[in-house]
């Protein structure tokens, strides 16, 4: 993805901001070319903490509180 990160600025912009719509980067090559930078913005990913896709993740076991005798596994015979 494409976008244009502010160096200076103009208009409502601010240095630092990222411009990602396409209209607004047009205008604002258009009409402050050396206010701006093009950037390559990486893809958005899933949340980190999200399973991945064909993970284990469901086959994962609860964890056990050792305060909690509810949570604990069976030792009885």
């Amino acid at each position: 993805m494409r976008a244009l990160t502010v160096t200076h600025a103009f208009g409502d912009y601010a240095p630092g901001d990222q411009i990602t719509d396409k209209a607004a980067m047009k205008a604002a090559l258009d009409t402050n070319p050396g206010h701006v930078v093009a950037v390559n913005m990486p893809k958005p990913d899933a949340p980190a903490d999200a399973p991945k896709k064909g993970s284990k993740a469901d086959d994962a076991k609860p964890a056990t509180d050792p305060a909690d005798p509810a949570s604990s596994p069976s030792t009885a015979s």
